[in-house]
């Protein structure tokens, strides 16, 4: 659908491999967008366009993208569709989520010593154990929702 002026009503734009060249978990990894990206997105947005950032990211590491391209106003799409946050304000809209507790019981007997990944919807990803990723909190307690789960090996 368009404007009247021919100019598209809405853009939906993934961040990695797309405004972003690799994917990457830099907190600076805004910064890299290229001066013509940069350039087009904010004269889409200033053209009255709706732009949507639409990423497999978390809410937290979206928000700098969404400053960086002075994209204001509408949605974000994160956590691959499972998180939409406020493009103004960085805060959750609407999110699906589901209780981890069956799953990581189903899967513990499957994947004995695994640890397992999920996304503390709009603060970041813990984990039942210790993992590499120095942007994952070890949580030691239990927590029984989120938007995704994903099992890991334990670090050598």
């Amino acid at each position: 659908m368009v404007f009247e002026s021919g100019h598209p009503m809405m853009i939906a734009l993934d961040i990695d491999g797309t405004l972003h060249v690799a994917e990457d978990t830099n907190p600076l990894a805004h910064e890299t967008i290229s001066i013509a990206v940069r350039s087009a997105v904010r004269a889409a947005v200033r053209s009255g366009a709706h732009v949507v950032l639409c990423t497999g990211r978390l809410a937290p590491a979206t928000r700098p993208f969404l400053l960086e391209l002075d994209i204001m106003t509408g949605f974000a799409i994160c956590s691959n569709g499972a998180v939409l946050i406020d493009a103004a304000t960085g805060k959750i809209a609407e999110q699906v989520v589901f209780d981890l507790r069956t799953p990581i019981a189903a899967l513990r007997e499957q994947l004995p010593g695994a640890i397992f990944v999920a996304e503390n919807p709009g603060i970041g990803v813990r984990a039942t154990g210790p993992v590499d990723d120095a942007d994952m909190h070890h949580a030691r307690s239990s927590w029984s929702i989120s938007t995704n789960l994903r099992p890991r090996r334990p670090p050598d």
